[in-house]
């Protein structure tokens, strides 16, 4: 989840389900960028909006890989899949200093922001 101003309890029905539904569809995209990774080699990368892990369990062990949710569902599936990656903490205020990552991500998360504004608060520095 994006923002404090979004429910935090979302995601507690459809959590434990998140991957098994919705992988087949996005197994092609993350795949990709798993790829794209691989080949360009970052050594730090955050996940905003990271959900159950997944797209960090894919990333190659050599890469310091972190990510941040709002829910703590998501975030409960996250510690099975990328164990001590993912932490709580809003896409709006990220938690980190500026420069802190060679790359940052956000994929099929931006749907989560509230309210259109929102879409340009995020600060891409860190």
């Amino acid at each position: 989840m994006i923002s404090d101003n979004t429910p935090h309890d979302d995601y507690d029905n459809s959590s434990k389900m998140y991957d098994v539904l919705l992988n087949p569809f996005l197994s092609t995209i993350r795949n990709a960028f798993v790829d794209w990774a691989i080949l360009n080699q970052p050594k730090r990368v955050l996940d905003v909006g990271c959900g159950t892990g997944k797209q960090l369990s894919l990333l190659p062990k050599n890469m310091e890989a972190v990510g941040i949710d709002l829910s703590d569902a998501m975030l409960a599936q996250a510690e099975q899949q990328a164990k001590g990656k993912c932490h709580q903490a809003d896409a709006i205020n990220i938690p980190f200093d500026d420069n802190s990552f060679d790359l940052i991500l956000s994929q099929f998360a931006l749907h989560e922001c509230v309210e259109s504004d929102q879409f340009g608060s995020f600060d891409l520095n860190k």
